[in-house]
């Protein structure tokens, strides 16, 4: 806090009375007669730039008894650090009054009003003369902002003077390897660095000389501690189960391994769809060294819808067989299973199977799962035809198997894969059901896998009887869609039924299928039957484009003439 000026109240001398100051100026005084102050002009203003001893009862110094009154009691809620615009000027001034009388009229009234609130006069107007303006609280913004800053400098000089500052900071300096000198010792350290370089230059081809001459190398005689690294192989399915631990595995090692040459075995037992609700078979161990090691297994399914997210299941568990492969004759379970959601297909016209007839069934697919883990482990050989669709509705991750169905060739069809109709035809001589039976299924697989292993593979092609028959090619498939879905679609935009449609191969992110009708006329029917003109491929062939929901397509190609493909030619 900056201490306020002593000032001290004079009282009015009658004996010595003194000039009106507002008198002898040129507007004159405006108490009149009343004023207490002699209305004379006595003397001039003086030139010594003291203060004039005229004075006024408007702006007087030396107040009465009841001004001294009154203005004790404003000053006491005065506060102390009070300055004004006319104490500004009078500090900035030479210490003369006669100031007082050049000012404008609103300027007088301002310094009347300020002189009579406070009614005070200082002891030693000459204090005010020579007290510095850098005293003053009050300075304007500007004024601060400059004294600021000049006593940072005065502050900071008065360091460097006396020595201490930067150099007696401690910091954490890191130091730098790089040389910033300038000037000279650039240009020295230029000349030299060339010179390093010419040298090491001479040196470098020199050695390399040297190294020609031995027939060595450097980098060949570093001892370094080098760990050899073998990336894994893609095909992790192809390193992991197979039969080695016991004699009746071992039998059909062979033809494990020749299924799982197969070029689509990749693919199709991908197992794209698995999450957490399937189960994988433990590894081998004592605790099924006494199970059958050789196992049949044939499952039939429909197809479910879940409420929730409205999914549609095209293979729902509503069957389940397995049969021991040492003895065809032991069937190990043969039970009806109850799907856990609605069922919208129960797909009686393929296995016989009723919606009805699974009303009152209690067993479940999480019964079907306990069963595999307690009977099979990793080097359990599961035989089937098509197999990986019954571990697919069984959600049961196994990769020991022989598939039938990619064991054979089928005569003139080098990408088709044989039906177990056909195999069972040609292979065991007997005509299979109209509807499915999958403990005939089981078998009859497994009988004709037995002839594979036995023949060691030495087999002729199927003869196909759908080979005759048309087809229709369905590439460009998304590998969400299934089977079902293809059944679905061209029930639904052709109104005819395929005969069959085999499983469809996926390859690069896409799959193929060969859809089989019952003549050409079908054929032809369902292919004018997808809306849209059709455009050639590469090959010539006429083909369709079927968009889904997602805005996705799939194309469908036919190998024959059409009345549409006869029309275009005649144009």
């Amino acid at each position: 806090m900056v201490k306020a000026k002593k000032y001290t109240l004079q009282k009015l001398d009658k004996s010595n009375p003194q000039v009106c100051s507002f008198f002898i100026s040129d507007q004159g005084c405006r108490t009149g007669e009343s004023c207490r102050f002699l209305h004379e002009k006595k003397g001039d203003v003086l030139d010594d730039g003291s203060s004039s001893s005229a004075v006024s009862s408007e702006s007087s110094s030396v107040p009465s008894i009841r001004e001294e009154k009154r203005c004790r009691k404003k000053s006491s809620n005065v506060p102390k650090q009070v300055s004004t615009n006319n104490e500004r000027k009078r500090k900035s001034s030479s210490g003369s009054d006669t100031r007082l009388t050049d000012e404008k009229p609103k300027q007088r009234k301002e310094k009347r009003g300020t002189y009579e609130s406070m009614a005070y006069s200082s002891e030693d107007d000459s204090s005010v003369d020579t007290k510095s303006s850098d005293d003053d609280p009050f300075l304007s913004p500007e004024e601060s902002r400059t004294k600021s800053k000049k006593e940072r400098r005065k502050s900071q000089s008065s360091e460097k003077k006396d020595g201490a500052g930067f150099r007696d900071m401690v910091l954490p300096v890191t130091p730098c390897r790089a040389d910033l000198t300038k000037g000279k010792k650039d240009k020295e350290d230029s000349r030299r660095s060339k010179d390093k370089k010419v040298k090491e230059h001479k040196s470098r081809t020199s050695k390399d000389e040297e190294v020609k001459e031995d027939g060595r190398r450097r980098f060949q005689e570093l001892a370094l501690p080098v760990s050899p690294f073998n990336a894994p192989s893609k095909k992790k399915s192809k390193e992991i189960g197979f039969p080695i631990s016991t004699p009746d595995g071992k039998e059909w090692l062979d033809t494990v391994k020749k299924t799982r040459a197969h070029e689509k075995f990749d693919s199709i037992f991908s197992f794209k769809n698995k999450d957490r609700t399937w189960v994988k078979s433990k590894p081998f161990g004592a605790w099924c060294s006494q199970n059958p090691q050789i196992i049949a297994i044939d499952c039939e399914m429909c197809e479910t819808v879940n409420e929730k997210t409205e999914k549609i299941d095209g293979k729902a568990l509503c069957r389940f067989t397995v049969v021991n492969g040492i003895n065809m004759e032991e069937v190990l379970i043969d039970t009806l299973v109850r799907p856990r959601d609605p069922i919208t297909d129960d797909r009686s016209r393929i296995n016989g199977i009723t919606k009805d007839s699974l009303e009152n069934v209690h067993f479940s697919l999480q019964h079907a799962q306990q069963f595999m883990s307690a009977l099979c482990s990793d080097e359990t050989v599961i035989v089937g035809h098509a197999v990986h669709n019954d571990l697919q509705a069984l959600k049961f991750e196994h990769y020991c198997v022989v598939d039938s169905a990619l064991l054979f060739k089928v005569r003139d069809l080098e990408n088709a894969t044989p039906s177990l109709k056909d195999l069972s035809a040609s292979l065991l001589g007997k005509e299979m059901p109209e509807l499915h039976d999958s403990v005939n299924d089981a078998v009859t697989a497994l009988k004709c896998c037995e002839i594979y292993r036995e023949k060691d593979g030495n087999v002729d092609p199927i003869v196909s009887s759908k080979a005759s028959k048309p087809s229709l090619v369905v590439h460009r498939i998304p590998s969400r869609v299934t089977t079902d879905h293809l059944y679905r679609m061209f029930l639904e935009y052709t109104h005819v039924k395929p005969e069959d449609i085999p499983e469809i191969v996926f390859k690069n992110g896409f799959g193929r299928s060969e859809l089989i009708f019952k003549s050409e006329e079908h054929a032809v029917l369902a292919f004018e039957s997808f809306k849209g003109k059709f455009i050639l491929d590469k090959g010539g062939f006429q083909c369709k484009k079927v968009y889904m929901r997602n805005k996705d397509y799939i194309v469908v190609r036919n190998t024959f003439k059409t009345s549409s493909n006869e029309k275009q030619e005649s144009d």
